[in-house]
């Protein structure tokens, strides 16, 4: 970012700019892990390298439980308020019900049994062709976990206004996920996926506000026809013993993404630790609000800087 002039000296002590920029960090961390596999923290200046380790466990809308791991690892290079990304993870999972999209997790499999009369039924009694009825894969239900390489995800974001004087901070953002994962095995859909979208944070001593507003462009796979859809967040977070340690909470979800099905909402909890100038530790527990995001999970990794 760059260095605020001498008016805004007086709101710097009240919040020190590094203490923002972590603050920051780790709010939107939190949602984008939760949402986009993207675990790194996005105001680190220089090169970094951040690693996580997410697990995320549902029965979505079928009766089988699928359980998914991942390890992330993504870059960050940071050149004054520009910043460039790219991240992907190694994947282990027990089901190919699930497919990982530009929106997170989605379920996809063939219904069958209280799951499928249950979502089959229309309010009058009859029945209709849900989009989701079709199979994205073959989903065959349980059976031995399979790893995998996931998507490869960039992530190219800009800070329009850099806050100071008691003034938001403004965060233009962007992503495209390039389908590199294998999506018969539930690892992707095959498709290129893109987001566009503002974030806005505004810092109150030793606390921050922040929202994010964005819109997903999804490809369609062959068998499933998506809504590109409107996602958001918001969230609070508040800073401890001189910005050492953070604490954050995050509600996000998007608008309808496959008819007659309801759209992901998520609550998340994070918190990290700086452990020295050059590394910061984080931990996440994410927990599912509707039937088209994992009921649980859970999230720890770190941020290393590479580069100052």
């Amino acid at each position: 970012m760059l260095k605020r002039k001498e008016p805004a000296a007086v709101a710097s002590r009240c919040f020190p700019r590094d203490r923002t920029r972590r603050l920051f960090g780790l709010i939107l961390a939190v949602l984008s892990v939760a949402w986009f596999g993207e675990p790194l923290d996005t105001h680190a200046g220089g090169l970094t390298y951040s690693g996580t380790l997410r697990l995320a466990s549902g029965s979505y809308i079928d009766t089988t439980r699928t359980t998914s791991y991942y390890l992330f690892s993504g870059v960050r290079y940071t050149a004054g308020r520009l910043q460039l990304g790219a991240s992907t993870a190694l994947i282990l999972q027990n089901t190919d019900l699930v497919a990982n999209s530009g929106a997170g997790m989605i379920p996809f499999n063939r219904q069958h049994g209280d799951s499928q009369r249950r979502h089959s039924q229309s309010p009058g009694g009859g029945s209709h062709d849900s989009p989701m009825m079709k199979p994205l894969i073959d989903g065959t239900g349980t059976r031995q976990m399979t790893a995998g390489l996931g998507d490869l995800f960039f992530n190219a974001d800009y800070t329009v206004h850099a806050g100071g004087s008691n003034r938001p901070i403004i965060t233009l953002t962007t992503q495209i996920k390039l389908p590199i994962a294998n999506a018969s095995s539930g690892f992707g859909t095959g498709e290129t996926d893109g987001r566009a979208g503002v974030v806005i944070s505004h810092p109150i001593r030793t606390s921050l506000i922040m929202a994010d507003l964005g819109y997903l462009f999804l490809g369609d796979p062959p068998t499933v026809d998506f809504r590109n859809a409107m996602s958001y967040g918001f969230g609070y977070g508040q800073s401890f013993r001189g910005g050492r340690y953070t604490l954050a909470v995050f509600y996000s979800g998007t608008t309808r993404i496959v008819d007659g099905y309801p759209p992901p909402r998520e609550l998340s909890l994070g918190m990290n630790y700086r452990a020295s100038s050059q590394t910061i530790m984080n931990v996440s527990f994410s927990f599912g609000l509707s039937e088209t995001t994992p009921d649980v999970g859970f999230s720890i990794g770190t941020t290393l800087t590479l580069v100052p």
